[in-house]
């Protein structure tokens, strides 16, 4: 649960910088807790054998 909370300081969409971990993004309005269950969804299908359905999601930076 904790990679869930991890990258909650920074936008993904804008580069913001926030203070706290948020939920929405001060600056875009990006959903960043939405995008990182997004994310580690997909990194557990990859990890289960499921490339395919990850593919589109997964973050191929790591």
């Amino acid at each position: 649960m904790d990679d869930l909370f991890e990258n909650l300081w920074i936008c993904p969409i804008c580069s913001a910088e926030h203070p706290q971990p948020v939920i929405v993004c001060y600056r875009c309005e990006c959903q960043i807790l939405l995008l990182n269950k997004i994310k580690l969804t997909a990194h557990r299908l990859q990890q289960l054998g499921y490339k395919d359905l990850s593919v589109r999601f997964y973050d191929k930076e790591k």
